[in-house]
Parts: structure tokens; C-alpha cells; sequence
């Protein structure tokens, strides 16, 4: 844009708006916002009534719903549980390995940007009754796991989410 370009469109803007636009000085930047304290595990103990008492699940954002259900549902065998919103077209499902008790980890898969490959959360861990039979078993039908310590595999869902399968060790 040349000089003259710029002097045309000064002129358009005033004589649309008024030469007063033009002549106010640009407003000021928004005030900088302080930035958030660091938590540095120095602060008064949470009162016992407000303790968390258990992790209630993990939330994992995908890029393709309908599919990731259908893997932690035939794959893993995790179950729908619900969806949200509750009527009309989703944006999570929420999942759990056993739907009829209340106390089991519960997953939610939403729908929602995110980048290819395995996430910054780290890892989803599902305790199983035998983590390297089921690796194995798993292995046949396609899904790359590999041994990462005693009893533990890791496996990927088909967007690249960790998920591993552990078995404690025997008491």
C-alpha cells in the first residue's frame, strides 16, 4: 500500500466516521494481568472436609469421537456410560469398566483440537488381571504394545493416547 493509498482511505474513514476518529490518540494497551502463583506445596493443609477422597477419572480430548468410542468400547471393553450433552450430537461419551458400580474409574473422551501423537498428560493406567497375556492377546489383533517394567505395557489408541496396562505385582 503506497502513500497515496493510505491518504485515500484516511479520507474515507473520515468522511464516514468524522475526522475526529482520526485525530484520538489509539487507546491504551489493557492492563498487564499479574501472573498466577506458582504452587509450591507451601501453603495451609486443605481442611479434612475438602480433601479430595479418589480420583474420579481421566479426560482424554480426540480428534475422531465415533471411532475412539469404538475402540475403548471393543478393544478394552469399557462401556458407555453416558454422553454430554445428553441429547442431540455428542461431544464426550463417558466410559467405565464397570457401569453398574459407582466407584470405577470412569474415562471421558471429548471432542477437540488437539495435536498428532501421544499427549502431554502422560498416560491412562488400567490395572488388569494378567497385562501380559492381554498385551499378547492384543498383539494379534493389530495393536502395538511393548513391555515397559514388571507387569506394565504400554499401548497406544488409535490417535496415539497411552494407555497402560498393569498388573500389580503378586503380595
Amino acid at each position: 500500500m503506497n502513500k497515496y493509498h493510505v491518504a485515500g482511505l484516511a479520507a474515507a474513514i473520515a468522511a464516514a466516521f468524522g475526522a475526529g476518529v482520526l485525530a484520538q490518540p489509539p487507546a491504551a494497551p489493557p492492563a498487564a494481568r499479574p501472573p498466577a502463583p506458582q504452587a509450591t506445596g507451601e501453603i495451609a493443609p486443605v481442611p479434612a472436609n475438602l480433601t479430595p477422597n479418589r480420583i474420579a477419572g481421566a479426560g482424554i480430548n480426540v480428534a475422531d469421537l465415533q471411532a475412539e468410542l469404538h475402540w475403548y468400547t471393543t478393544v478394552l471393553g469399557m462401556h458407555q456410560v453416558g454422553q454430554y450433552p445428553a441429547t442431540g450430537t455428542p461431544i464426550e461419551y463417558i466410559l467405565s469398566m464397570s457401569p453398574k458400580e459407582d466407584d470405577h474409574a470412569i474415562m471421558t473422551i471429548i471432542r477437540g483440537a488437539r495435536q498428532p501423537g501421544a499427549v502431554t498428560y502422560g498416560r491412562v493406567i488400567m490395572n488388569v488381571p494378567d497385562s501380559k497375556a492381554l498385551a499378547a492377546f492384543l498383539m494379534t489383533h493389530g495393536v502395538t504394545a511393548r513391555p515397559v517394567a514388571a507387569g506394565a505395557w504400554f499401548i497406544t489408541d488409535p490417535e496415539g493416547n497411552n494407555v497402560e496396562i498393569f498388573t500389580p505385582p503378586a503380595a
